[in-house]
């Protein structure tokens, strides 16, 4: 069973009755007004693959029962108000896609990355995580898409990023990284190949930056990359070059 009621107005908290929906596998509650924390109870529902629930007015801590969904595959829980660290259990052996932008999550990014064998996107951009990109960041052989921007990470970038073979979208800008970047990136960024089915669009912003929308119900993805003027769009794996994002002036 999946529920999917995105794109509404619906308000007031998460309902309390849907915890006795035990074989719910999809909970799609985007675009809508709900507040609230988000319920303890949802990690109960050990059969749930998919939680979506960006654009709303969400709060508090990610709940620590999260650690029980050890089916979850996608997590979105972008654009809200949420708050506290992402619990350190948090591991989901088949999770795929993290979308954790624009909210107050905070913490050491070492913590919050872990070893995912399956995971293909990772956006915590626009929260407040410090420390430095692991060293072991190359375990994630899957990764497609590294968003990352606007947060308090430091360091340098670790040359493990060279060794992400399905990567298509780096984006580490305003963050506090120093040194110097990876020859190995440049040449990758540099090297052969080409967009495929970029679509530009105009935008009044001036600042760089990325997010992946999940598409609920499905597993394609939309990445749209904002640069100075112009919105660009690339859907699926139609990406066949390497993007990256460090800072802009």
């Amino acid at each position: 069973m999946r529920l999917q009621l995105d794109g509404n107005k619906f308000i007031g908290e998460i309902p309390e009755s849907l915890s006795k929906c035990r074989l719910l596998k999809g909970l799609y509650l985007s675009d809508n007004h709900l507040s609230g924390k988000i319920p303890r109870w949802l990690g109960n529902l050990s059969y749930l693959q998919d939680i979506i629930m960006p654009n709303n007015n969400l709060e508090g801590p990610i709940p620590i029962e999260f650690c029980q969904l050890e089916l979850l595959t996608i997590l979105d829980l972008s654009n809200n108000s949420i708050f506290g660290t992402l619990p350190s259990c948090f591991s989901p052996a088949y999770i795929e896609q993290v979308h954790l932008s624009k909210n107050k999550i905070e913490g050491r990014l070492e913590s919050v990355i872990h070893d995912s064998p399956n995971l293909v996107t990772l956006d915590l951009s626009y929260n407040r995580f410090h420390g430095s990109i692991p060293n072991w960041i190359d375990r994630l052989t899957q990764l497609n898409y590294l968003i990352l921007a606007h947060n308090y990470i430091k360091g340098e970038i670790p040359v493990q990023l060279c060794q992400l073979k399905e990567v298509r979208l780096i984006d580490l800008s305003h963050n506090s990284l120093s040194g110097h970047i990876p020859p190995c990136l440049v040449k990758t960024a540099l090297s052969g190949g080409h967009h495929e089915a970029v679509a530009p669009t105009s935008s009044s912003q001036d600042q760089a930056s990325a997010s992946v929308n999940t598409s609920p119900m499905g597993k394609e993805e939309t990445v749209q990359f904002t640069t100075k003027n112009m919105s660009y769009y690339y859907q699926g794996r139609i990406l066949t070059n390497l993007a990256l994002y460090f800072y802009t002036s």
